[in-house]
């Protein structure tokens, strides 16, 4: 029996080139940055969203009885 974890297969794109130079370097430090901040403004929003359809669903709903097409 194996006792290793199981490997995940996202984590082999996870860490950087071997053979990076330092420009390369720079502009992948600054796309992730980017990122961030773009992940960060989705999740923002994402609460808010949250937030607004809890309102929604504290609404009353009314069921009106009586003849249909009476006005």
């Amino acid at each position: 029996m194996c006792d290793a974890p199981p490997q995940n297969p996202f984590i082999e794109g996870l860490p950087p080139p071997k053979h990076e130079s330092p420009q390369e370097r720079s502009r992948r430090e600054q796309e992730e940055a980017r990122a961030n901040v773009v992940n960060g403004t989705i999740n923002e929003q994402i609460k808010l969203d949250r937030v607004a359809f809890g309102k929604y669903q504290r609404a009353t709903k009314v069921l009106l009885l009586g003849q249909s097409e009476s006005g």
